[in-house]
């Protein structure tokens, strides 16, 4: 089995790093201690900045994708994931933001 973590993102070079950072920690742990590969893939929507360098340095794998709407993501993560979607809604900044576990076979 495979813990996939997706995590969608435009713009976010100031807030990844540490995001990242903090799932690797958990992949580690994950990876080490219960013997269960893990994955980290951002999925970069067309960013202005350096989100996938930012990315690509904490080790995540980089997906490029343009959503026009959180709507086109979700269907395009739940269609790539059809064994298991957990959401887990985070609060960033005041601002609704989200990241989700796929489990795969």
């Amino acid at each position: 089995m495979l813990i996939s973590v997706v995590i969608p993102a435009f713009n976010e070079e100031a807030y990844l790093g540490e995001t990242l950072a903090s799932l690797n920690r958990a992949k580690a742990f994950l990876q080490d201690e219960k013997s269960l590969p893990t994955e980290i893939i951002v999925v970069d929507n067309d960013s202005d900045d350096s989100t996938a360098e930012v990315a690509r340095a904490q080790g995540a794998t980089v997906a490029r994708e343009t959503f026009v709407s959180s709507y086109d993501w979700f269907y395009w993560v739940a269609g790539g994931c059809p064994m298991l979607l957990t959401w887990f809604w985070i609060s960033c900044q005041s601002l609704p933001c989200f990241t989700h576990t796929c489990v795969l076979r």
